[in-house]
């Protein structure tokens, strides 16, 4: 696995890792409360974090672990799986966070690829932990190893607050092109890859953050997104302990659990899925969060109905900022910090570095001029090394990479992100954008939420087909033709969905991230097609579907 040139010297750097972060922040102030849970039963000092996180470190290399190795994490939210984190990369290992709500058949598949040398896990997912760590290794023909925080007690000769820097728990020198983390995409569009990032990358993201947000010692941070997504992560966990703030940790989100939580603490900052906000606005008014505090809340995973920011915005006085990015680029690459951007458009370019950008080009890598259709592209310092085990996978920082998404620049530098180029629909020669039909139908008061994809159809190819969750109280009857009449008149018939499917359960199926599974609804949509049904005039049948 090479990261730097051949044939030249290599220095590395204790303080070129990112774990070195915790370091200064426990130094800078030891008793300062880094972490706390959400219902405040729990908390730990920087001085007690960093050492816990040495315990982790002499653990793992009296294990053998070495720099270049991979180190999986199969951990909840909590302060260890923080501990967890720094901790392999004190030792210029490999982070591995996986998906802690996927099976452990799909733990095993990401095993295999990135061959750990070990988990770290906790109580609650030990069992699924060492069940896919067997089946790992029985392919692979190794043994992986499984520990837990009882594994790192504490030395009796290591007390809180000291240090072994001298011996195993020491910082491993790194140069900034080595690989930190490995973190698997959501696999919304297929297998998950795993996208590999440097220490080096991880901090110009840090950076990145520092100068948009503006972190310092005072800020107070909500966790709920899990922790094992970059997005979860970056901005929040490691941003706080970078500045020296406080964590306020979710093991999971709950509406009023964190009302409770902005009561008792004053929260900062924290990133809410879409489906989070209806789940707020719903509580009593005796039992609603103390916002008064908030500078940022970042809001992602699907489009955010428009009424519902709107009534979020009215009611406690703080604005959603959305934006978009994706694995590659560790999270948000572009964003609307300043809430200027014109309706449909996700914000723009946030980055750093001698030549950052983001620009739209067509199938051949070409740039298109401002306001034409085609794949969002970026070159950043922050960018992905590669994709496990092939690294490096491109030309570099000041190459472009393709996202595998479509959208268009306005000459503001406004993005408009249209679909995944997975998804894009291909309708008798014509191309259809689902986000396009999407913004229309979620702008009607009946609707709670709506994705719309492609499904094959021997006349034209692909036909587009919405599924739709109403609104409480909302009735069925005659909705779907509306809602179908209603796209026909902003967008034309070509742009009509064929079907508008009125599902019977809550919400639409999503990863933990909020991001809705469409390679589920287009198997769906497929199996429904035959038994919905036709007229004698050819319309489509049937349009409720029961839930799963």
């Amino acid at each position: 696995m090479r990261t730097v040139e051949p044939g030249f010297p290599v220095h590395r750097d204790a303080a070129a890792n990112v774990a070195a972060d915790l370091d200064a922040a426990a130094l800078r102030g030891p008793a300062a409360t880094a972490v706390v849970r959400a219902d405040g039963s729990d908390s730990v000092s920087y001085a007690q974090l960093h050492a816990h996180v040495v315990r982790i470190a002499i653990l793992l290399r009296q294990a053998g672990v070495r720099r270049g190795d991979r180190v999986a994490i199969i951990q909840g939210n909590s302060w260890q799986h923080l501990a967890s984190w720094f901790a392999i990369l004190r030792c210029g290992a490999l982070a591995v966070d996986l998906n802690i709500v996927v099976s452990d058949e799909q733990w095993r598949q990401m095993m295999t690829d990135c061959q750990p040398v070990g988990i770290l896990t906790d109580d609650d997912y030990r069992t699924g932990a060492v069940t896919a760590a067997a089946a790992a290794a029985a392919s692979l023909g190794v043994t992986i190893p499984v520990w837990t925080a009882a594994d790192a007690a504490a030395d009796p000769g290591l007390a809180d607050g000291a240090s072994d820097l001298d011996g195993l728990g020491a910082l491993e020198p790194v140069h900034p092109s080595d690989p930190a983390v490995i973190a698997y995409t959501s696999g919304t569009t297929g297998l998950p890859k795993g996208v590999v990032h440097s220490h080096g990358a991880l901090r110009k993201e840090l950076d990145l953050l520092t100068s948009a947000m503006g972190y310092d010692p005072s800020w107070a941070v909500y966790v709920a997104i899990p922790l094992f997504s970059l997005h979860g992560f970056l901005p929040q966990a490691a941003m706080s302990i970078r500045c020296g703030g406080t964590l306020i940790m979710a093991a999971k989100f709950d509406p009023r659990e964190f009302a409770a939580a902005s009561r008792r603490w004053s929260i900062t900052y924290t990133t809410l899925s879409s489906p989070m906000i209806p789940a707020i606005l719903a509580l009593p008014a005796d039992e609603r969060p103390d916002l008064t505090g908030v500078r940022f809340i970042s809001c992602g995973g699907a489009p955010l109905h428009p009424e519902l920011r709107a009534a979020f915005t009215e009611r406690f006085g703080v604005r959603l900022t959305e934006g978009y990015g994706l694995t590659e680029v560790m999270g948000a690459f572009v964003m609307n910090i300043d809430g200027t951007a014109p309706p449909g458009a996700s914000g723009r370019c946030y980055s750093l570095g001698p030549a950052p950008g983001m620009r739209i080009q067509d199938d051949a890598g070409h740039p298109v001029p401002i306001g034409e259709i085609g794949e969002i592209a970026f070159r950043a310092e922050h960018a992905l090394l590669g994709y496990w085990p092939d690294i490096p996978a491109h030309d570099g920082p000041g190459s472009w990479f393709p996202t595998g998404d479509v959208g268009r620049l306005d000459w503001d530098g406004y993005l408009y992100l249209l679909d995944r180029k997975k998804d894009v629909i291909l309708r008798g020669g014509f191309t259809l954008y689902s986000a396009e039909i999407e913004r229309v139908l979620l702008e009607e008061r009946v609707v709670r939420e709506a994705t719309v994809i492609g499904v094959p159809d021997p006349r034209v190819g692909e036909m587009p087909v919405a599924f739709v969750v109403l609104q409480e109280g909302a009735t069925a009857d005659g909705t779907a033709e509306t809602l179908r009449a209603t796209v026909r008149q902003r967008l034309g018939p070509l742009k009509t969905p064929e079907r508008v499917l009125l599902v019977t359960f809550e919400s639409l199926p999503r990863n933990a991230l909020g991001k809705v599974q469409k390679n589920e609804l287009r198997a769906r949509a497929q199996a429904i097609g035959s038994a919905a049904g036709r007229d004698d005039t050819g319309r489509p049948g049937p349009y409720e579907v029961s839930g799963p």
